[in-house]
């Protein structure tokens, strides 16, 4: 639409609600916001390989205790 086309009253009402506040903010609201979202993904990736290594010593653990480990001391064929 070209400005010949909207009427008085369009133009006003455009001017009084559309601004560029959006924009002004935008450099001072960038550095918090992508500050928390950082932190926030870096936070979950840490929490993530954190439960992966204890399920995994979880598993490692439980695997320990149906092997049971004989020492060459404690061969059959030693003890012959």
């Amino acid at each position: 639409m070209s400005p010949e086309e909207l009427t008085p009253a369009a133009l006003e009402a455009m001017r009084r609600w559309s601004t560029d506040t959006g924009r002004n903010f935008a450099l001072i609201l960038a550095i918090p916001v992508s500050l928390i979202w950082t932190t926030l993904n870096f936070a979950i990736l840490a929490f993530l390989g954190w439960l992966r290594s204890r399920i995994k010593s979880a598993k490692q653990r439980e695997i320990g205790k149906r092997v049971r480990v004989v020492l060459p001391h404690e061969s059959p064929r030693t003890r012959e």
